[in-house]
């Protein structure tokens, strides 16, 4: 991708992750792995039954600050909280050229609410909907070098009487290069 600037040629942009400097203009690029958060933020906020889901996600949020679901407003159920975690990467060089391959480990908390204590029925509905959701978005596919793959479920991590907690785990491969060349 070239960013045109007012001094001499054209400065080009060799990766997703990098800063463009000039003496006057200074370009940023939002690192890869924001990239991919946001497309799981926006993937999630997608969840709705209008949209063809069996849940309506309620919230999603990258700032899980609660000690219990009960922080969190009852109106706020279903809530989905999508993090980056684990990353390994491994360095290529091909010529001059240095290349990094990376798998990403995107960790979904969904929280479910059910006044009569039966979270069952959407903790499963949920869970399914995560899945379809993360696995068939357009924008994540764009950015991986495959779609994301789903690697663990780990239901009911907590339980709460009215409340259900569960992590889902992707894996999220990606290849970028760390050079800006001129």
């Amino acid at each position: 991708m070239a960013f045109p600037y007012t001094g001499a040629g054209t400065i080009t942009l060799s990766g997703a992750a990098g800063v463009v400097r000039s003496n006057q203009t200074r370009v940023k690029v939002l690192p890869i792995r924001a990239q991919i958060l946001n497309a799981f933020i926006a993937a999630l906020r997608n969840i709705t039954e209008e949209n063809g889901y069996n849940t309506n996600v309620v919230y999603v949020s990258d700032h899980m600050v609660l000690k219990s679901p009960e922080d969190l407003d009852k109106n706020k159920f279903p809530a989905c909280f999508p993090i980056d975690a684990n990353e390994d990467k491994e360095a290529a060089t091909i010529g001059s050229n240095y290349q990094i391959t990376s798998v990403l480990t995107i960790i979904v908390t969904s929280m479910v609410f059910d006044k009569g204590g039966t979270t069952f029925e959407k903790r499963c509905y949920l869970i399914d909907d995560v899945e379809k959701a993360i696995v068939n978005d357009t924008t994540l596919c764009g950015l991986l070098l495959m779609p994301p793959g789903i690697t663990n479920v780990l239901s009911d991590v907590d339980w709460f009487g009215k409340y259900s907690v569960f992590h889902q785990s992707f894996d999220c491969a990606y290849m970028y290069n760390h050079l800006l060349t001129y």
